[in-house]
């Protein structure tokens, strides 16, 4: 499909296709380069964009995926269609022959419904391929896998969610029976939100206090069958069932789970860190965090779906403002054409820098998934090097970038006015349904911590180096940063052993802050501030307020902590965006040209963010009131830059009409039919008197007009 073209790939049968609007060709026409070799570079060549556009042929152009009346209909109907839909899907991949995973997950992405069967391939399967020995996952892998058995991750409970060590169900091991009795003591013990868990899932993985011999061995994580794989009823002490309503995620059945002394043989608990023998006996993993990798990977994953869930609030937007006219462009002329909002700066202000942020967490999401690819690789070699690190910058990543997409997605339906609020829009249902992103797989106030623990473990050691110990002072040119090795991204800590005021910004003129470096040491200079700020209140707390480590932590310097692990994780996302840049191609003029705006979008990312600390840059002397303003007046110069190529960089995103499910952001642009038409599809508009109009409405005007006749 030609960027100009009308390609059924954007199309989907949620309306005919129609001309594009006049205003988008415009849009389409001023782009400085090919929206195409973009999303070949998202999806990572020309051929696996072509492969996934079949792929998604296959869902789009199928009557059984329609989406047309999906706010009309009730919860039960939507649950008995996904169901459906997952057995359409079902018989695609097989008639296809589809069986890499990357391809069946772009089915499901194109189906577009939050799926029952969503956690047993994301949490359960993983989990039992992570965490079991290698017999136990050649057993059970393989059942659920074919679906033989259908699992869900059962985690969080009612009275406990990021604190895993309240957890009060509990698993005691029988060693008469050679058995684990899994129980519910309580009623906040109660398994609470797991999906798949209300109506889908027959089996789960749950984590239970391990209980031998009396003692408390803390957490662990077993396989507990839940329903009959024939009958589907429940099993002989099993209280299962679903939460309720919530405000999106109607096809997920997130369920209740209490266990009444269920009892599961001992290999039920998987057993690839921690052993238990038959006599009860505990052997310890190696490593406190060796079970961490599952996490790890689910938040690495998290973060490049922050991209895809922003990236398509932003195409709504971003088109919608395109076609929305509001206001005459000459006030003194009543023939003027009404000015597009997209030509508005406060609208360029709101969709611009999230636009960049999209991509932003697409190529951080891309790398941290390489990375735990290769921490998956150590552990199994016994090399744990990178693991707290890895942890700390997957729990700061997926709370900075799951809160940025959160509030940029409520950002893109106000940014698109009254229309924003109606369901047409496709932007509440996205919001929605993201909603629960920065607080499942880790609440985000609780990541963020985990992150500033990592540094500030980092900075303690740090200061013990810069007090000097007798080696220091025998060797002058010792490393006083070796401490710091293997910690990729924590190369701004050596700024705390040196005078602040010793280092100047170099910025002359707004176009200054467009040197990489320039804005890398800003960034540096920033988040160093940042964690001192917050260590020096933690320690101040300590030694002065005579408070212990955990409360100083929680009651005083708690805000701090979470604002050095926010700019930490912003200074990655930012080294990350101009890495991306730096290893793009610039051998022809098409290559030169996308990398110059993808330049000038990670400049977007870096300096609204990085504005949006400068008070840190102009406490510590590091920058001028003058040279604030120049990255303020930088910001605006490049929103007027990126301004041409606005849809190219959505279009980019090459979401199709499908997916978005959007009459604000149709490819052709065709915004108000689109409205009109799906408002008469309205079940209410069926007939023109609606059931209470007779029966109740008309009985009280007439009752009115006759007690004004007395």
């Amino acid at each position: 499909a030609e960027y100009m073209g009308e390609s059924i790939a954007h199309f989907g049968n949620m309306t005919k296709p129609t001309a594009v609007v006049p205003e988008l060709v415009e849009e389409r026409a001023t782009a400085s380069f090919n929206p195409r070799l973009v999303t070949y570079m998202l999806d990572g060549g020309q051929e696996k964009t072509e492969r996934k556009e079949y792929l998604r042929s296959l869902v789009i152009n199928d009557p059984i995926f329609a989406k047309d009346d999906i706010h009309f209909i009730d919860r039960t109907e939507r649950f008995k269609r996904i169901y459906q839909k997952l057995q359409r899907l079902q018989e695609i991949t097989l008639r296809e022959n589809i069986t890499d995973p990357q391809e069946i997950f772009t089915l499901k992405e194109t189906m577009d419904d939050v799926q029952p069967l969503a956690l047993h391939f994301g949490m359960f399967l993983p989990t039992l391929m992570g965490q079991g020995t290698e017999e136990q996952a050649s057993y059970w892998v393989p059942l659920a896998y074919s679906l033989q058995i259908i699992g869900c991750y059962a985690q969080t409970e009612m009275g406990h969610g990021s604190f895993i060590r309240g957890f009060e169900t509990t698993a005691t091991y029988d060693e008469q029976t050679k058995e684990f009795i899994i129980h519910s003591p309580t009623i906040t013990a109660t398994k609470w939100w797991p999906g798949g868990l209300g109506k889908t899932a027959n089996y789960c993985v749950t984590q239970a206090k391990l209980i031998l011999k009396g003692t408390d061995y803390g957490v662990h994580t077993f396989i507990v069958p839940l329903r009959d794989v024939t009958s589907h009823e429940p099993l002989p002490g099993i209280d299962i069932g679903d939460i309720g309503p919530k405000i999106g995620y109607h096809t997920q059945d997130n369920g209740f789970l209490r266990f009444d002394n269920v009892r599961i043989p001992r290999d039920h608990m998987l057993m690839r860190f921690a052993q238990v023998s038959e006599t009860g006996d505990y052997s310890r993993p190696p490593h406190a965090k060796l079970g961490y990798g599952t996490m790890i990977m689910v938040r690495a994953y998290l973060v490049r779906a922050a991209g895809d869930a922003l990236s398509r609030a932003v195409t709504i937007a971003t088109r919608y403002s395109c076609v929305r006219r509001q206001f005459l462009i000459d006030e003194k002329n009543s023939n003027s054409l009404e000015r597009k909002i997209i030509d508005y700066q406060m609208q360029q202000k709101k969709l611009f820098p999230l636009i960049a942020a999209a991509y932003a967490f697409m190529f951080s999401g891309k790398a941290l998934i390489g990375m735990v690819e290769q921490l998956q690789q150590d552990i199994k070699a016994g090399d744990l090097g990178i693991l707290p690190e890895l942890h700390a910058l997957s729990a700061g990543l997926k709370a900075t970038a799951t809160t940025i997409a959160s509030e940029g997605i409520e950002t893109c339906r106000l940014a698109c006015g009254g229309h924003g609020y109606s369901l047409a829009s496709g932007l509440p249902g996205l919001f929605a349904d993201y909603a629960p992103n920065p607080t499942f797989e880790g609440d985000n106030t609780v990541l963020l911590q985990q992150t500033a623990r990592f540094i500030i473990k980092r900075v303690l050691g740090l200061r013990k180096i810069k007090k000097g110990d007798k080696k220091d002072k025998k060797d002058k040119n010792s490393d006083k940063t070796k401490h710091l090795a293997g910690s990729t991204y924590l190369d701004y800590l050596p700024l705390l052993l040196m005078n602040f005021a010793q280092s100047k910004s170099p910025v002359t003129t707004p176009e200054s802050w467009f040197d990489v470096d320039t804005q890398l040491n800003a960034w540096r200079h920033r988040v160093a501030v940042r964690v001192g700020i917050g260590a020096q209140k933690l320690q101040k707390a300590i030694t002065e307020g005579k408070q212990t480590f955990e409360d100083a932590w929680n009651t005083t310097a708690q805000i701090e902590l979470c604002n050095l692990a926010t700019a930490h994780s912003l200074y990655v996302l930012v080294r990350n965006f101009f890495a991306q840049v730096a290893a793009m191609p610039e051998v022809t003029e098409e290559e030169q040209r996308v990398k110059q705006v993808m330049a000038r979008l990670a400049d977007v990312f870096s300096l609204f963010h990085l504005g949006n600390g400068a008070t840190e840059l102009i406490g510590i002397n590091y920058c001028t009131g003058a040279q604030i303003m120049d990255l303020r007046t930088a910001f605006e110069l490049r929103l007027k830059h990126i301004r041409p190529d606005a849809v190219g960089l959505v279009d980019s995103f090459n979401h199709s009409d499908h997916l978005l499910n959007s009459c604000l952001g149709r490819y052709d642009g065709n915004v108000y039919t689109a409205l009109f038409d799906w408002a008469k599809k309205s079940p209410l508009n069926s007939t023109h008197v609606i059931p209470g109009i007779k029966e109740h409405l008309q009985p009280m005007v007439a009752q009115l007009k006759k007690l004004s006749k007395l």
